[in-house]
């Protein structure tokens, strides 16, 4: 009776790690909804993308204190312009190139790989506008 109700608590959760993302799904067989995703960790992605001691770990924080989404679960977008996510990159200027290379700005990899893209493409220089901020932590 014991291994019977323990092999069904086994099948109730199961735990699938994704490495890249540090994401979780849970899987409950029995319940309506069968998997639940967990949200990506902003950080980890950052450092897989650029790297632990990377400089885009600063300019993240500046521009959007490492969140990917506000509150409502929607991408954050900016309070003066309409740029995205972590980096704050604009649809207006870079959503076209996002798009050709594969990126969704709107998603947490999306946004780092295409700040990547902007990082090889034109500098630092791209987040001048928020230098004091970054370059001060």
């Amino acid at each position: 009776m014991i291994i019977k109700i323990l092999c069904s608590l086994l099948t109730i959760i199961i735990i699938v790690c994704t490495p890249l993302y540090r994401t979780v799904t849970v899987y409950f067989p029995h319940a309506e909804a069968s998997v639940i995703p967990a949200v990506e960790d902003p950080k980890f992605v950052i450092d897989e993308v650029f790297g632990v001691d990377s400089v885009m770990h600063k300019i993240a924080m500046a521009e959007s204190h490492y969140e990917q989404f506000n509150a409502s679960g929607t991408v954050l977008i900016g309070t003066i312009t309409p740029d995205r996510g972590l980096y704050q990159i604009s649809p207006k200027y870079w959503g076209k190139k996002a798009i050709e290379l594969g990126y969704d700005i709107d998603t947490t990899i999306g946004n780092c790989l295409m700040a990547k893209y902007i990082l090889k493409v034109q500098g630092l220089s791209a987040w001048s506008a928020s230098k004091t901020a970054w370059s001060s932590l």
